[in-house]
């Protein structure tokens, strides 16, 4: 699943310079489209978001 920095931020509750860290780190996948960047999430974080939106659906 991959996510804009902003539903990133938002998911993990961090900010944004969080985000590029953890990238920098290697937590985070970063996939570039563009000049924009995208968070490619691991499949442990990709199913507890798709949890999430099932419950939000409900």
């Amino acid at each position: 699943m991959v996510l804009t920095i902003a539903q990133t931020c938002k998911l993990l509750n961090i900010g944004r310079t969080t985000v590029y860290r953890m990238f920098n780190r290697g937590e985070l996948e970063k996939i570039e489209v563009g000049r924009s960047a995208r968070v490619k999430l691991p499949d442990h974080l990709a199913k507890a978001y798709a949890e999430q939106i099932k419950a939000l659906m409900n």
